[in-house]
């Protein structure tokens, strides 16, 4: 079996590595710094280093926030500000080339689609993950290594579809 990651990609980035459903390794891991460039510069070592340590063949990152809400009065919603989406939308550009550098394929997975792999239910929170990802990782205590051990969940079910389905045609 393969190994391969599932990042929850943010300024506290989840991270987790799984060979088939075996949950080898999750954390959560914030970039040191005080600029964006400081952020992604520490950001960049550690995510590189998670790869080659862990000997990664395919990582699945979550996809960033999509474009800010709308409220009903036709406002910006408070929810996230610019600099927020700007930030999530470079730590996947950097993900994105990382992965490529090293020759390792990396997908994107919307929220709801790997939380209905991992829990049953796309809308599920945060809680509803670390209940399930406690159970393959036991001693778990962040909710962003949580949400990531359900993003690498996804990937490995939609690798072993693809495997499944490659000689129908």
């Amino acid at each position: 079996m393969i190994v391969i990651a599932g990042f929850d990609l943010a300024t506290c980035t989840g991270a987790a590595i799984l060979q088939g459903p075996k949950v080898l390794h999750a954390e959560a891991f914030r970039a040191k710094g005080k600029s964006d460039p400081e952020i992604f510069s520490n950001w960049r070592i550690w995510f590189r280093a998670m790869l080659v340590s862990h000997c990664v063949q395919h990582v699945a990152i979550e996809q960033p926030l999509r474009t800010p809400q709308i409220d009903r009065k036709g406002e910006l919603s408070p929810k996230s500000s610019m600099a927020t989406y700007l930030r999530a939308y470079g730590f996947r550009a950097h993900a994105i080339q990382i992965c490529d550098s090293l020759n390792i394929p990396c997908e994107e997975v919307n929220m709801s689609t790997w939380r209905a792999a991992f829990t049953g239910n796309g809308h599920a929170d945060k809680a509803a993950s670390m209940v399930i990802a406690k159970q393959l990782y036991p001693g778990l205590k962040s909710l962003d290594a949580a949400e990531s051990i359900g993003v690498g969940w996804w990937l490995n079910g939609h690798l072993s579809q693809l495997k499944m389905f490659a000689g129908v045609a």
